[in-house]
């Protein structure tokens, strides 16, 4: 009887994934605000992503995705929920399915971002980025064996007046 219940315990947490953390935000996503910060600009971001594993190796972004997110209030709000930071953050690999849920969540916010790629050695590069403030977004995942291992990295770029900034994403 006892093995009949452990297994349908089982069942059930298979079949219902992983549970994601719903996250209450009190900002209002302000679309005229992000469509500001992705106006054609003077300033570029060039840099890479990176993790170093256990053994002294590492991996990088390529072939990833990599995200611009302007930094408008609901953005600050939902990054720092994440990573715990609006600077800098690393958010570790904790299964397939989504970690967080957030209330609200407009289709805007996910509409009003750029999107790059990482090369064959981890390097990525926006350009004509206009002044502001910026969350750069991205995710370094590996398997070893039947592990997965990784994350999400992020980091907040300040730009104005046609720099050029070259960053790191790292843990």
């Amino acid at each position: 009887m006892n093995n009949v219940v452990y297994i349908l315990l089982v069942l059930m947490l298979v079949a219902c994934g992983p549970t994601a953390r719903l996250v209450q935000l009190e900002s209002q996503f302000e679309t005229a605000e992000a469509e500001r910060l992705l106006e054609v600009g003077s300033n570029a971001i060039t840099g890479s992503a990176v993790i170093r594993q256990r053994g002294g190796g590492t991996v990088n972004c390529a072939g990833n995705n990599v995200f611009l997110i302007p930094a408008t209030a609901y953005a600050l709000e939902r990054i720092q929920s994440i990573y715990g930071s609006t600077e800098h953050g690393y958010s570790p690999f904790t299964g397939f399915g989504p970690t967080y849920e957030f209330d609200p969540d407009p289709p805007a916010y996910h509409q009003n971002i750029r999107t790059e790629q990482c090369d064959a050695q981890g390097m990525f590069e926006f350009s004509s980025v206009a002044d502001g403030r910026f969350f750069v977004i991205t995710t370094i995942v590996w398997e070893t064996g039947n592990q997965t291992h990784g994350g999400n990295l992020m980091r907040s770029v300040a730009l104005s007046g046609g720099q050029h900034k070259r960053i790191v994403l790292s843990p």
